[in-house]
């Protein structure tokens, strides 16, 4: 790699091959670079161990390997930086039922466990010694392989902290049709009709229909169908969650049950109904309940109808723990769609030559556009820079607009963003910002060639701060008082503060205190002003303090809708009233 610059500037990495065994495999991988640092990773194979004598379960295994034709399968690999070994891995090798694709025999062979090197520790390859497999002490637990299907995909595992992952897999048994996490594939049951997993529900007198939410297919069912999947293992935890996406044309709300059946008879506290409303005839929509399973066996079945017509997609039961996400694919192109609880999906598609092109929201509006472009010179994307109308901070609840930046380019089409979610496809957009929190404001600008760019900003709203207070005297006379009666003392005087923030109140309390001693006396009420009648509080009238309680409250808006009120207070006081009274006095 060059510098653009000065041409003569330069880093390189230098990777050199070994190849020591008659697999023509990579043993060792050594990379060097320009700063001197260097690594090297060495690959073990089937094929590198002494199987001539074999005394344990996993050199047995290894020499089975070995014998099927499968020597080039990966026992342990290991890096090193220098002579420290900074990582390494050992698969250790179970023997599952079922027939081994590569030999005619009545067992497969695939990795049981994946043991992680403890850096903190010593290491040292493996062996065959003795006919006895003997790794390095310093491994330590991995990944734990649990199930396997009949094409030798990964179907269950554990982590080190046992946390369970499963999958469903479909189109045949080539692609992960559902991905699962803390929980197992025969403990949940997802259907979007695409494929067979085995984890599927199945019909009667249903009818795939290729109006679909996911993927191509969808099943159609009348108020006689039933979708039924038995030997459903329960999960733990008493809560399962049930939901589906439903289209339907009706003129009147439809119900979809959900029924779990000890074996022929019905588990009733595990009941659940959806309703799709009649206001949202010939859309999909995503309906989910919760399920009670407290009452119900391992295994169990589960059965779905409804009381009408409707179009079901992306039937769902799982144990409320667990999280999963759902994809569909299109032959030669690749992923269509992934769905993950909630019904949150994101759709993908492809150009002619097979390449992703959009990808959409679950409400189908585009947030990716990808355009591939062959051309001899370099192409002009629009400007998606933008303005906005309010310059430095801005108050809670303020509109403010944004408004792109004009390109030179022609018929540039603008998309707005707010946190990732669009929210406007103009050259200008307003939005008010009703929370205290920061926001991310985001403009895409596409040009008829499909070239575009985007541009970002974070806006912070931020809490009120404390607050400025002053006073001021309204009246034709100055301190001090000269007391020659009738006078009474009288001033008044009028407390100003910094201008309110939106959704902001201010209160007023006043007080005096006599110089002479004593605390402080409440006389006012909640007005900005106040006159003080000296005469109505103390006779003979004398020198006193003035004195105001100044109080802001703001409701704050949560996240979540609450609203926690913020207070700031303000105390002016030290306003001292001289009374005189001089010998001239009459």
């Amino acid at each position: 790699m060059y510098d653009q610059v000065d041409a003569s500037k330069s880093t390189s990495t230098v990777t050199a091959y070994t190849y020591n065994n008659s697999l023509a495999l990579p043993q060792t991988v050594a990379v060097t670079n320009s700063d001197g640092t260097s690594f090297t990773t060495t690959t073990r194979y089937a094929a590198d161990y002494n199987t001539t004598t074999t005394s344990d379960t996993q050199s047995g295994l290894i020499k089975k390997l070995q014998t099927r034709g499968r020597q080039a399968e990966v026992v342990e690999s290991y890096t090193t930086a220098g002579s420290t070994v900074t990582s390494a891995t050992l698969n250790l090798y179970a023997a599952w039922s079922g027939s081994d694709l590569c030999a005619d025999v009545s067992e497969r062979i695939f990795p049981g466990q994946v043991k992680i090197h403890n850096t903190a520790s010593a290491f040292t390859p493996s062996t065959i010694t003795g006919g006895a497999f003997v790794p390095s002490t310093s491994y330590q637990n991995g990944t734990f392989f649990d199930a396997y299907d009949a094409m030798g995909n990964v179907l269950a595992t554990r982590d080190r902290g046992r946390t369970d992952q499963g999958y469903h897999y479909g189109y045949a048994n080539t692609l992960p049709a559902l991905s699962i996490r803390h929980a197992t594939p025969e403990q949940m049951i997802y259907s979007d009709f695409e494929s067979s997993t085995g984890y599927e529900m199945t019909g009667t007198t249903t009818t795939i229909t290729a109006d679909a939410w996911s993927g191509k297919k969808a099943m159609s069912m009348t108020s006689t169908s039933v979708l039924s999947k038995a030997g459903i293992a329960k999960g733990t935890g008493t809560y399962y969650r049930f939901s589906c996406r439903v289209k339907a044309s009706t003129g009147s709300n439809i119900s979809v049950y959900g029924k779990v059946y000890n074996g022929s008879t019905p588990v009733t506290s595990a009941d659940a109904t959806l309703t799709y409303p009649s206001s949202a005839s010939g859309t999909w929509q995503y309906l989910e309940a919760r399920v009670n399973m407290g009452s119900a066996p391992s295994p169990f079945t589960y059965k779905v109808s409804s009381s009408a017509n409707i179009i079901i997609d992306d039937v769902a039961l799982y144990p409320e723990s667990s999280t999963f996400t759902a994809y569909t694919y299109e032959p030669l192109n690749g992923k269509t769609s992934e769905t993950g609880p909630g019904g949150n999906s994101r759709f993908y598609t492809y150009d002619d030559l097979g390449r992703l092109k959009y990808v959409k929201n679950r409400d189908q509006n585009t947030v990716e556009v990808h355009e591939y472009k062959v051309k001899s010179t370099p192409v002009s994307a629009p400007s998606s820079s933008f303005t906005r109308d309010i310059p430095g901070d801005i108050a809670l609840n303020t509109p403010v607009t944004f408004t792109a930046v004009s390109s030179c380019i022609p018929g540039v089409s603008y998309a707005w963003f707010v946190d990732e979610v669009p929210m406007a496809y103009a050259s200008s957009y307003t939005y008010t910002f009703s929370k205290f929190r920061t926001y991310k404001i985001k403009l895409m600008a596409v040009a008829p060639d499909g070239t575009y760019s985007t541009t970002q900003a974070k806006i912070s709203i931020a809490e009120p701060e404390q607050f400025e207070a002053d006073y001021g005297v309204i009246s034709s006379q100055t301190i001090p008082i000269v007391n020659c009666p009738p006078e009474n003392c009288e001033r008044t005087f009028v407390a100003t503060a910094d201008a309110l923030p939106s959704g902001c109140v201010y209160s007023y309390a006043w007080y005096y205190r006599l110089a002479a001693g004593g605390g402080w006396v409440s006389v006012g009420s909640n007005s900005p002003s106040m006159t003080f009648h000296m005469t109505n509080y103390v006779v003979p009238c004398q020198s006193y303090y003035a004195a105001c309680v100044i109080t802001r409250t703001c409701n704050y808006t949560n996240e979540d809708g609450t609203v926690t009120p913020i207070v700031h207070v303000t105390v002016k006081e030290d306003l001292f009233v001289e009374v005189q009274t001089p010998a001239n006095c009459p």
